[in-house]
């Protein structure tokens, strides 16, 4: 398994570094054995709200955003030719909205960071909080990861 992170929004500190290190643990846990790759960005508000905007139609900064990738290239179509693991998907945090959040919750910064890195991991693995029975579901594999859970 590879995991990447690109700091496009610095959180200051080794975050990246533990992050990349949390995110490699929660693969193992969540995919023994497996050998995706996992990607993932953190940016500032501007580029969260521009993606925000352009996928989900909502102009305004979120926390975290899970693209999934498994099985197709960006174009949908399946590429059994490309070389090295096979991508996951992708998750952007936006460092000043999860720096925000952390500070509501009374929690340190990286502790958020990680809590929606699990969040957008859990995403891209087809996990959904819309119903009643997918926010349980996704709570009980947030509180397996970190012993936490984004959702209560």
């Amino acid at each position: 398994m590879r995991v990447r992170v690109a700091v496009h929004e610095d959180p200051g500190g080794r975050e990246a570094r533990r992050l990349e290190r949390s995110a490699r643990r929660m693969m193992r846990a969540l995919l023994p054995g497996d050998k995706r790759e996992l990607s993932v960005a953190l940016v500032g508000e501007a580029e969260m709200r521009r993606l925000n905007s352009e996928f989900l139609g909502r102009d305004e900064p979120t926390d975290v955003l899970a693209f999934p990738l498994s099985g197709a290239d960006v174009q949908g179509e399946l590429n059994d030719e490309r070389p090295g693991p096979e991508p996951l998907g992708d998750v952007v945090i936006c460092v000043p909205v999860a720096e925000r959040n952390a500070a509501l919750r009374g929690a340190e910064p990286f502790e958020e960071l990680e809590l929606l890195l699990a969040h957008g991991l859990i995403h891209l693995l087809g996990g959904e909080h819309d119903s009643v029975a997918g926010a349980a579901e996704m709570e009980a594999l947030e509180r397996k990861l970190l012993g936490r859970s984004i959702i209560r």
